[in-house]
């Protein structure tokens, strides 16, 4: 796994998490729309205990999620050039556009991009002898 894949990885996390979100909302979409028959309780109960296990995985995802937001930001911290340290918090950590970054960061976004490049160049350094 390179550097880059590393920081990325941030963002899968984050998609698992939206994904699990998005299907809660359609259970609860569900269950508010089952009616009062044998059928509609029979089913309202079996979709109360999936969103019931779902909200478990939800808990896990944030946690994992939390976690590997921490692991990317230690290899982070440890760049010395804080520019880098910035633009790849932005981008990786707090899941900014590159437009946005550039924008929190007060410069260009071909600037940000060269600025990235190079962080993740010096990351990879930092990874590879970690």
């Amino acid at each position: 796994m390179t550097a880059q894949q590393f920081v990325e990885t941030v963002a899968e996390y984050d998609r698992r998490l939206r994904h699990y979100l998005a299907l809660q909302a359609w259970l609860q979409e569900q269950l508010e729309e089952c009616d009062d028959t044998s059928l509609g309780r029979q089913t309202r109960a079996t979709l109360a205990l999936r969103s019931q296990e779902l909200s478990q995985g939800i808990e896990k995802a944030y946690q994992a999620l939390a976690q590997q937001k921490r692991k990317v930001r230690h290899l982070i911290d440890r760049l010395p050039d804080r520019d880098e340290r910035q633009a790849l918090t932005l981008r990786f950590v707090d899941l900014m556009p590159h437009q946005k970054a550039a924008e929190a960061m007060y410069i260009s976004e071909r600037h940000l991009y060269r600025i990235q490049k190079k962080a993740l160049m010096h990351l990879g350094g930092l990874f590879h002898s970690s």
